[in-house]
């Protein structure tokens, strides 16, 4: 009995104990400590009425530090509610334990420096290019202005020296804005003649070079709808073609009641690569299957030049024939169109001329381009026209187309004395062999009998013939000329006048 007193006692002072330390640090979390041995129930039974009295006070203890656990409880609920919190704020790293997530905002990242830097570097060569632009437009207005002034000297000193303002002239070259600030001023001459002149433009913006000519004035008994209707109508016809062997034409300016019309530039002119003596033979052939070539594409379009001659003849820096001058062309067949529509009237010049246009009023203008292609051909071998002019009254034209035959009834021999030569043999015997054959098929005065241009792409020496380079060596001598060519029947060399440049 004694003993288990004894044990109760050490009990109830143990949980006071412990009650007491718990009453001076409260703690929400922890809960109040059981003692590891608890007593027997016949042991609690024994104790009687002196245990009842410790259990009443253990019990008012307890519930006082419940209250203090309670109070504890709410005021670090207040305190946590009182101090912010960092999930509020957005994320700028994402979770540290995902790698890909980690790759994912770098690459982000990465993605739009480059995109900022490249878009900075856009920005920084648009104000470059805006500054050039700047540079240029203010260039162009200076040099335009320089212009003025100089057309304004030039035209005072003309008046003051009595000879009128120099735009009045047909050859002057006036200030020409709309021209000037697309292709730049006018240059020299580089030829002229009846349907006006031809000068060299270099444009300034990339110094290349173009031909442009300036259309003849209008005709005081020519109204301003047919002047126009004329110079559209070459533009048009020249504008749509398309061939190596054709020169490119590129635009129509008009300015000052004044039409130009803007060329692809033929650096050399063919005349005088021909007049040079330089080319060989392969060259002769080559150049004059070229023209061949540039007329047969205008035939396939419909079109005839009808002024086929070496003047309208360039060769461009490759060697390249071109031919040049459409504004003596005519359509002789429409688009669905199987009739040829006749040609009228006396067109080209006299040495290239075929015989029918002299004598017929109407005419088909294809054989005409053939027979000026055998013209061109024995000019560019022979260096020298075989008459003035195709008429009875030409003396070398009247020999070539007399009958072979002789007064006495022989026929006309090759080894006779040239001057007693009749027929067609007198021109044929001075052309190289191989030719002698297709020239004699297209210069036949009968316009039934002439060869069409078929047949001479089919002959078997135009195909043999290989398309090379026309210029010879030492063509950066030939230039471009003024020239008048005067048809005598003598040779080219001596038949050439230079004309005073403008």
């Amino acid at each position: 009995m004694k003993g288990n007193l004894i044990n109760l006692s050490r009990l109830s002072l143990h949980s006071d104990g412990t009650d007491n330390k718990k009453h001076e640090k409260p703690s929400s979390t922890s809960a109040p400590v059981t003692p590891s041995k608890t007593p027997s129930l016949s042991s609690a039974a024994s104790v009687g009425s002196k245990s009842g009295s410790k259990n009443s006070a253990s019990d008012a203890v307890s519930q006082d530090s419940h209250e203090d656990r309670e109070e504890a409880h709410q005021a670090h609920v207040k305190t946590e509610s009182l101090t912010p919190t960092t999930s509020a704020r957005p994320s700028l790293m994402p979770s540290h334990n995902s790698s890909f997530e980690l790759r994912r905002f770098f690459d982000k990242g990465l993605r739009r420096h480059r995109e900022g830097k490249e878009k900075r570097k856009q920005e920084k060569e648009e104000r470059k290019q805006e500054k050039e632009e700047r540079k240029q437009e203010k260039a162009e207005r200076k040099r335009l202005e320089k212009r003025r002034q100089q057309v304004s000297a030039d035209n005072a000193s003309a008046h003051s020296a009595g000879i009128g303002s120099l735009e009045n002239k047909a050859a002057a070259a006036p200030f020409l804005e709309a021209l000037e600030s697309k292709y730049g001023a006018l240059g020299k001459v580089m030829g002229q003649g009846a349907g006006g002149n031809v000068r060299l433009v270099e444009r300034p913006s990339d110094g290349k070079l173009f031909a442009v000519k300036q259309f003849r004035p209008r005709k005081s008994n020519e109204s301003c709808q047919t002047y126009a209707k004329t110079v559209t109508s070459e533009f048009c016809m020249g504008a749509a073609l398309e061939h190596k062997n054709i020169i490119g034409i590129i635009d129509l300016v008009k300015e000052h009641e004044t039409y130009f019309e803007v060329m692809e530039y033929g650096p050399f002119d063919f005349f005088n690569l021909v007049m040079s003596g330089k080319m060989t033979r392969h060259q002769i052939y080559s150049a004059f299957k070229q023209v061949c070539n540039g007329i047969a594409y205008l035939h396939s379009m419909g079109l005839a030049h009808r002024d086929l001659k070496l003047d309208n003849c360039v060769v461009s820096y490759d060697g390249v024939v071109k031919l040049i001058d459409f504004g003596s062309a005519v359509v002789f067949r429409y688009p669905y169109q199987r009739e040829i529509t006749k040609a009228k009237g006396i067109v080209g010049s006299d040495p290239y001329l075929a015989p029918e246009v002299l004598y017929l009023s109407e005419y088909d203008p294809q054989p005409c381009d053939i027979w000026s292609l055998g013209i061109i051909f024995c000019c560019t071998v022979l260096r020298r026209f075989p008459w003035r002019i195709p008429s009875p009254e030409d003396q070398a034209f009247r020999m070539f187309s007399a009958d072979p035959e002789n007064v006495d009834g022989s026929k006309s021999q090759h080894g006779e004395d040239p001057k007693n030569i009749r027929g067609p043999w007198r021109l044929l015997r001075l052309l190289p062999t191989s030719s002698r054959h297709l020239l004699g098929r297209i210069l036949v005065v009968d316009v039934k009998k002439r060869c069409s241009m078929t047949e001479i792409q089919e002959d078997k020496w135009m195909k043999r013939i290989e398309e090379i380079s026309v210029l010879p060596e030492g063509h950066d001598e030939v230039q471009h000329k003024n020239t008048n060519v005067i048809s005598t029947g003598q040779p080219l060399e001596n038949e050439v006048k230079a004309v005073p440049a403008h």
